[in-house]
């Protein structure tokens, strides 16, 4: 690839693809799925989330559920989807809410390749193998 050549991989090994791949081509039943950038494939799968943290917790809460956002409480922390990390920050100053993180946090391969796929896996183990762990 650093000469300027295509080079194909298959493989399930999402972890390694998310270090090597620059592009992804995911079929699933024969057909195609998508074909993206790694970036865009995990952000087109709704992957990108806000993580935020303040003093001002609940306030903050309050205004981004207000607003339309979907908010999830993790610990000390909020994780916020369907708003621009942006819109976050502005909706907190507008509040006067003291920001101690604003981080965008995305999901991996991994995860983005699960929730496009779901429609499109032939073969499951039943759900008390995978609960137990045998496979």
């Amino acid at each position: 690839a650093g000469q300027g050549r295509t080079v194909l991989v298959s493989s399930h090994l999402l972890s390694e693809m998310s270090l090597t791949a620059t592009d992804l081509i995911v079929i699933g039943k024969g057909q195609l799925i998508t074909q993206a950038t790694t970036t865009d494939f995990i952000q087109q799968a709704g992957g990108s989330v806000t993580r935020v943290r303040s003093p001002q917790l609940d306030a903050l809460r309050d205004a981004l559920t207000g607003a339309g956002a979907t908010v999830t409480v993790e610990g000390a922390a909020l994780i916020v989807a369907n708003m621009a990390i942006g819109a976050v920050g502005e909706l907190a100053a507008s509040i006067g809410a003291v920001l101690h993180e604003l981080s965008p946090q995305s999901g991996s391969l991994e995860d983005a390749f699960l929730r496009m796929t779901g429609e499109s896996v032939e073969f499951r183990a039943p759900a008390e193998e995978i609960e137990s762990g045998l496979r």
